[in-house]
């Protein structure tokens, strides 16, 4: 089974301007993919 996930930002400058609640929120998902990866999930990134 394949998955396709398109991460789309809120906004064209989240990475540069958000806020200490997106950022912490943003660290808890790192996290929880971090964890699936550890755990053997295979994740392949497309460059645009």
């Amino acid at each position: 089974m394949h998955f396709f996930c398109k991460l789309v930002p809120p906004r064209t400058r989240f990475a540069q301007d958000m806020s200490a609640g997106e950022a912490a929120l943003m660290g808890r998902h790192v996290a929880y993919w971090k964890g699936l990866i550890d755990g053997g999930l295979k994740v392949f990134a497309l460059g645009r």
